[in-house]
């Protein structure tokens, strides 16, 4: 089974090559291994089928999609070029209508989520670790992979951002500042819920949430002994003023690990320039460059969060032997 972001990979690989009957078949054979993506495949089988001037699959994969109870964004409906050849069909324009009532309610009903994992077998207050997703995620799509944590006796609340994405139930943090409010608040409603020993927050996040939670911890929104930036990839990493505008009163201990995989030259330079000017403020951090060739959260991500986390607390974690390709 391809990894989602080894699905997105490859089918933007044949897309720019205009290969889109091929895309459409390898979307198709992809999507049942990942169910909790279903809407945002059928939104892309339906683009495929389109260009490749099956207009009728096209409508009935959208059609199966609003079914469903998904929508997506008006403006992707009818600017997207995928779709240009449905725009004067009825049933099209039916679904469109559909869409825009769906998601001007799901935007005025959004509401801040998270998903909290509690340690079992341990007693007294627990290290509290963050997690966000990155565009086109959400928490429950991120919950599965900080279960290491969990067992090593973390805490872990995953986080759901407010900004939908293009399509349902899918999210961005894309604008800081709301993202950096809701961080805020929900540290404090967990310190109103839970015991927090405020000597032991972290802070992690994939993609766009790896940026983010950089920016909540460098800037003192929480309290955090460490972050996690997962794969950060933007257009921050050719401005570095946009980083220094990030370094606030953050604790004296913080420390960072940023992780990519090796995919993308472009990206550990960006990523060797963001330690740099870490390495600028004093704050100590290290770089894992691991074997994934796709953005996406590494295959082996148990073993290397084990080994993340002892470098953010030395001490009350085992520390196993460096992941292959482990720079810095």
């Amino acid at each position: 089974m391809d990894a989602i972001g080894t699905v997105v990979g490859q089918f933007t690989d044949l897309y720019e090559k205009q290969e889109y009957a091929t895309a459409y078949a390898y979307l198709t054979q992809a999507q049942p291994a990942h169910p909790l993506y279903r809407a945002a495949f059928l939104a892309w089988r339906a683009g495929m089928a389109a260009r490749s001037d099956q207009h009728n699959l096209a409508l009935d994969l959208l059609e199966e999609a609003v079914q469903a109870g998904f929508w997506y964004h008006e403006d992707a409906l009818t600017q997207d070029p995928d779709y240009a050849s449905l725009q004067a069909e009825p049933r099209f324009q039916q679904m469109v209508s559909i869409c825009a009532q769906r998601r001007a309610q799901a935007e005025a009903e959004v509401q801040p989520q998270r998903t909290l994992l509690e340690p079992q077998g341990f007693a007294g207050p627990r290290p509290l670790l963050l997690a966000l997703h990155g565009n086109l995620g959400n928490k429950d799509l991120m919950a599965p992979y900080w279960q290491k944590a969990v067992e090593l006796g973390y805490r872990v609340a995953v986080l759901q951002s407010t900004q939908p994405m293009w399509l349902s139930g899918f999210y961005s943090w894309d604008d800081h500042e709301i993202g950096l409010g809701e961080v805020r608040d929900h540290y404090r409603q967990i310190c109103e819920q839970v015991e927090v020993d405020p000597a032991q927050v972290f802070i992690a996040g994939f993609s766009s949430g790896g940026g983010l939670a950089a920016h909540a911890a460098l800037a003192g929104i929480i309290p955090a002994r460490g972050f996690i930036a997962l794969e950060y990839f933007s257009t921050a990493w050719d401005k570095p003023e946009t980083w220094e505008s990030w370094f606030g009163d953050h604790p004296a201990s913080l420390r960072a690990v940023l992780q990519l995989g090796i995919y993308s030259p472009e990206m550990l330079e960006g990523t060797r320039m963001f330690a740099s000017q870490l390495d600028e403020h004093g704050i100590a951090n290290r770089i894992f460059q691991t074997p994934n060739m796709a953005h996406a959260i590494p295959d082996h991500f148990d073993s290397l969060l084990a080994e993340i986390l002892a470098y953010l607390q030395p001490g009350p974690l085992s520390h196993p032997g460096p992941p292959d390709g482990r720079i810095g």
